[in-house]
């Protein structure tokens, strides 16, 4: 920047007006060379960097990295915690690495380097660039709503005990008509760590291995189960847990105000225009995964994960009543030489045992069964969720 310096800031102003596009992308930010005004001159403090990283999650807000990655984005998980370091760099001399350790050091620089050149090269990275510059601003000029920097640091440790989750199971069994499995709790856990810290998954303090592939595919097929009846009592949970840290101001999830992305021409999807009837029915009617109702939406997984978090669908009676007669008849044993014994397909399992496919899904979802992908007594994919 050394074109713009010791001069006016009238002259700064001119001059960004001109190089601005032309400058990397984690500089666009921190010039806020976006803004109506750019910020010629920056904190050096490090100050203002500090006090945002209080309202900023290190996960960034799903419906928020729904609208500003490209759509089917394969990384998600990594390119949100980029997009919440991007926020750190508006109007600070922060280094990528700075504003990664800030937020948690949950990615690395090269991370929120790579993240923001892929979005530089895309058609919308000017209203990526606004996008990022406003909401930066607007957090600058709001109370925090949730102090993420305490949630990052409170002890989960005892977030949700064996026989609190039994309590919950039982009544919400009642309340549902379906049956839970016991072995549902970490991930009940799971979900509500990840929603009250707004740190990632793989920061769990539980003693559940974290590279666990059934355990991720176990907990994303959890989510897409959720009830409206389970996610009330998971948010009682989660209020309680926060008032025994002496914490009653702040709701337990939240996320910034869509309107300021009004006008914009963002390369992701709204998740707000999908029609929830819709996905609702996929997943409760048509035994829908989560990744196929992204395929059908032009979205990612995570976003649809994250819709049914805050949107759940309601539970099916019928899909429950023949889960428990398929429990009658098919044990948990069975069902696994079924699919990976002799290989079949939870379609073929189905018209061999007389129940929808399904029914087999949802069995097999309680079961904790990984699915994979058998056409012919082959493999065709490794397990991967019972989602479907």
């Amino acid at each position: 920047m050394r074109q713009i310096r010791n001069t006016s800031d009238v002259l700064r102003r001119v001059q960004f007006a001109a190089l601005g596009p032309n400058l990397r992308p984690g500089d666009q930010l921190r010039y806020r060379a976006a803004a109506p005004v750019p910020a010629v001159r920056l904190e050096t403090t490090g100050a203002l960097a500090r006090a945002r990283r209080h309202a900023i999650p290190s996960t960034f807000w799903p419906a928020w990295t729904a609208r500003l990655l490209p759509r089917q984005e394969r990384y998600p998980a990594v390119r949100g915690p980029a997009l919440a370091a991007s926020l750190l760099l508006a109007g600070t001399r922060l280094t990528h690495a700075e504003a990664a350790r800030l937020l948690g050091d949950v990615i690395s620089h090269w991370t929120v380097t790579t993240t923001l050149q892929r979005l530089h090269a895309t058609p919308q990275w000017s209203d990526i660039c606004t996008a990022l510059t406003a909401l930066a601003g607007h957090l600058d000029t709001q109370p925090a709503v949730i102090d993420y920097e305490r949630r990052r640091h409170l002890d989960y440790t005892s977030l949700l005990p064996d026989a609190e989750w039994e309590d919950i199971r039982l009544r919400t069994e009642r309340a549902d008509h379906v049956q839970m499995s016991r072995r549902l709790a970490p991930y009940a856990r799971h979900v509500l760590f990840t929603r009250l810290s707004g740190l990632p998954f793989t920061r769990t303090p539980f003693s559940r291995s974290r590279n666990d592939r059934n355990f991720k595919n176990g907990l994303a097929a959890f989510i897409t189960a959720l009830t409206p009846e389970l996610a009330a009592e998971l948010t009682r949970v989660a209020e309680e847990f926060l008032a025994r840290h002496q914490i009653r101001d702040e709701p337990t999830v939240w996320q910034p105000p869509a309107k300021i992305l009004d006008g914009l021409d963002l390369p992701g999807l709204d998740l707000a225009s999908l029609d929830l009837d819709e996905i609702h029915k996929l997943v409760r009617t048509d035994g829908a995964s989560a990744a196929a109702i992204a395929r059908r939406s032009g979205t990612t997984s995570d976003a649809i994960r994250a819709l049914l978090l805050d949107h759940p669908a309601p539970a099916d009676p019928a899909s429950g009543a023949r889960r428990r007669r398929a429990r009658y008849t098919i044990s948990r044993e069975q069902l696994w030489d079924l699919h990976h014994g002799q290989r079949l397909s939870f379609a073929e399992i189905g018209q061999r045992t007389g129940y929808s496919r399904t029914a087999i899904t949802d069995l097999a979802r309680v079961y904790e069964i990984p699915m994979s992908i058998y056409r012919d007594g082959k493999q065709l994919k490794a397990p991967a969720d019972v989602e479907g």
